[in-house]
């Protein structure tokens, strides 16, 4: 029940973020009336925002959060999604996703070590690392936080979640097919539940609303997205 109890927190924007994950497949963007903010840390002023373009994969993946964020913002952005053939990943990068290899190669995700994603502000500044592009446009979009020491526990339950994401990929990553399922049975059933109990009292105050500060963050994204893509087995994750 508890990890339904924090997930109730950011009930408030659900409704939001389930319709930001189908505009972020057309970048689109209209601001939530349910996301009204203060005057947060580092925002950019509504009449003078800049534009945003996205180059990644054609899949949520690490990206999803960034997006789902903008679009609880109220900021419009772009894509260019590179279709990933992943039935030709044996045969390499080149035949899988060859506008990929070409935007690599065009020098376009230098940023970025040559990997994606990277995020182009204003036509100009090249940004990468997706958990850095996050916090960036979490800032500048009222999403972390009144001042640095709010932005700092929002940071930090968000990492509480990469540290849940990384239990899971060790599990995932076990060889045995006996043994991955075993362990993702008790991962389902016993580090899921205990582990969100812990992440539970890192949240202040009452948890029928926004997570932190009494508007949504960056920390609220995140959880949505965690528990509803992150998890390949949804009715367990939310049964935990």
């Amino acid at each position: 029940m508890h990890r339904l109890r924090l997930a109730r927190a950011g009930a408030a924007m659900a409704t939001s973020a389930a319709s930001a994950a189908a505009l972020s497949m057309s970048g689109g963007a209209e601001p939530p009336a349910s996301c009204l903010h203060h005057a947060q840390l580092n925002q950019w002023p509504a009449s003078d925002r800049p534009s945003i373009l996205i180059k990644y994969f054609d899949a949520k993946g690490v990206m999803e959060t960034s997006r789902i964020t903008m679009v609880l913002g109220g900021l419009p952005f772009s894509e260019t999604r590179w279709p990933l053939d992943v039935t030709k990943m044996a045969a390499g990068l080149g035949s899988a996703a060859p506008e990929y290899m070409a935007a690599k190669e065009a020098g376009e995700l230098d940023a970025n070590l040559g990997r994606g994603p990277v995020v182009v502000v204003a036509g100009e500044h090249v940004l990468s690392q997706s958990r850095t592009i996050e916090r960036y446009l979490a800032r500048q979009l009222g999403m972390m936080g009144r001042d640095e020491l709010a932005a700092a526990h929002i940071d930090a339950f968000t990492e509480h979640l990469r540290d849940l994401k990384e239990k899971f990929q060790k599990v995932r990553a076990t060889t045995s097919l006996a043994d991955k399922e075993a362990g993702l049975t008790a991962f389902y059933s016993r580090t899921l539940p205990e582990f969100m109990l812990h992440v539970e009292k890192t949240v202040p105050g009452s948890l029928d609303g926004p997570l932190f500060g009494g508007s949504l963050s960056l920390a609220d994204a995140a959880l949505f997205v965690t528990f509803n893509d992150y998890f390949e087995n949804k009715a367990a994750a939310a049964a935990a």
